[in-house]
């Protein structure tokens, strides 16, 4: 973010905002998502923030990751995880039934850097270092 906030009403607005997009262009509901607030090395407040949808509805990030760039810019810059290696993951796991158990354990292995501590703590008294939604299993 380009200012401080002392709470984090302008980035739940922003996801609020992002998953009734994705509801209406994707036709799903069943959406989740999670997010860590920092304030480390780089002196400026930052979230990591990650999405959940169905790998039904949505199999390639372009379209979406786009619009949130967009609509993201007046509140600062982004930096989105890209592909340059084979190796590499990018921003993207696709996740079906076939290789359910190793793209998962991938994934929560990923998504753990969000609940190192360092660099939280950084906020007013009443705001929260981390949030996540509640997606029910199919």
């Amino acid at each position: 973010m380009d200012e401080y906030s002392g709470d984090n009403h302008i980035l739940s607005t922003f996801i609020n905002r992002q998953k009734q997009w994705i509801e209406r262009t994707y036709k799903t509901k069943h959406i989740g998502h999670g997010w860590a607030r920092e304030k480390e090395k780089a002196k400026k407040q930052h979230y990591h923030v990650y999405l959940i949808i169905d790998g039904d509805v949505i199999q390639n990030p372009t379209k979406l990751l786009k619009r949130i760039n967009a609509k993201w810019y007046k509140h600062g810059s982004i930096w989105i995880p890209t592909k340059k290696l084979e190796t590499d993951r990018g921003c993207f796991y696709y996740i079906d039934k076939h290789n359910y158990k190793d793209e998962r354990a991938e994934v929560i292995e990923r998504l753990s850097y969000l609940a190192k501590t360092r660099g939280k703590g950084y906020k007013d008294k009443q705001a929260k270092n981390y949030s996540v939604s509640r997606l029910k299993a199919k």
